[in-house]
């Protein structure tokens, strides 16, 4: 008799468990953070009885799922140009690069697939690649643009004539062409977070990019025993270097798809 109640507890607790997991799982789905954007934007432009989904730009070629569009609803729309985000209107021209052609990862990085501002925006151990903010965008130009100078992406531009002014080639290997004093740095821009030593300082964002500016600012500050010389870099000097070692990436475009741009 008493294994027969025990069970029968047994079995009420698992429908109490069942029945709070059934409660608990469409609230969550109800209270989503890209469910709330969307419901602001339609109300933003009027358009309170649109359809709320989950909305995404596939490209099949480059191997992309990007669904920032699922927030950033205003991309598109010229009107919008005064909003903040993510319903703010894309400042770049939309002609040119299209975003049912490119997306926005391509550029912008990200966790493409993702459907949370964190994850969306990459800011998590476990994704590679975060989101570049909007002063080392550039970076993504050199995937498709190798022309010396390349107009829009002026910091792109000067950070590829420095590192020739500078004679950065004399310590380092692109390509095959340059010395092997220092590291190679052919795809120095596809390194991730765990690739680069912070040594001792704790004052310093945790991202590629802060890396790279501190770096070049103070080229022993990580390492006392650098060799490579301070060269008495401005801000926007080590700015542009940076973006273009970001540039330096195993992603490239094939010249086909790249084409019609």
């Amino acid at each position: 008799m008493n294994n027969e109640i025990k069970l029968y507890a047994w079995f009420g607790i698992t429908g109490i468990i069942c029945l709070i997991t059934l409660a608990v799982s469409p609230a969550k789905d109800y209270f989503k953070e890209w469910k709330r954007y969307q419901k602001m934007f339609y109300e933003k432009v009027q358009m309170g009885n649109s359809h709320i989904a989950v909305k995404q730009i596939v490209i099949e070629e480059l191997g992309k799922v990007d669904r920032c569009v699922t927030c950033h609803m205003g991309v598109e729309d010229p009107n919008l140009k005064t909003e903040e985000n993510p319903f703010k209107y894309h400042s770049a021209d939309p002609g040119r690069h299209p975003f049912e052609r490119f997306g926005c990862t391509i550029c912008h990085e990200g966790q493409g697939r993702a459907t949370t501002v964190r994850d969306g925006h990459g800011y998590n151990k476990h994704w590679e690649k975060p989101m570049l903010p909007l002063d080392y965008t550039q970076a993504s130009c050199g995937k498709c643009h190798f022309e010396t100078e390349l107009k829009g992406a002026n910091l792109l531009t000067e950070g590829r004539r420095l590192y020739k002014e500078k004679s950065c080639d004399l310590c380092h290997k692109i390509g095959g062409i340059g010395e092997s004093v220092g590291p190679e740095i052919t795809y120095e821009g596809s390194k991730t977070i765990d690739d680069f030593n912070f040594g001792n300082v704790r004052d310093i964002e945790r991202t590629p990019w802060a890396w790279h500016f501190a770096h070049f600012k103070n080229p022993q500050l990580f390492d006392p025993n650098s060799q490579m010389p301070n060269l008495e870099l401005s801000d926007e000097e080590a700015k542009a270097l940076t973006v273009y070692m970001l540039s330096l990436t195993k992603e490239k475009i094939p010249y086909e798809y790249r084409r019609g741009m």
